[in-house]
């Protein structure tokens, strides 16, 4: 589970890098959340799927797809 502070922060980050638009958004996203997740995937419908997360992270999980969704192959 993670704080409201922490996804705050994380969700900052993730819009740098997709504003950044540099470099793989995905896999910088993915790395990410791998420092708040034991385990992130990215599910084959662009979802985000988190070994840990909560109810209380879906939301910031959606958004977060819903970011980096322009960016998937």
């Amino acid at each position: 589970m993670t704080t409201p502070h922490e996804r705050d922060g994380a969700l900052a980050a993730v819009e740098r890098i997709v504003n950044r638009g540099s470099g793989d958004v995905v896999a910088e996203t993915l790395a990410l959340l791998r420092r708040l997740y034991a385990d992130v995937e990215l599910g084959a419908d662009g979802s985000i799927v988190a070994a840990g997360a909560t109810e209380d992270d879906a939301p910031f999980l959606r958004r977060v797809a819903v970011l980096i969704s322009a960016h998937l192959p």
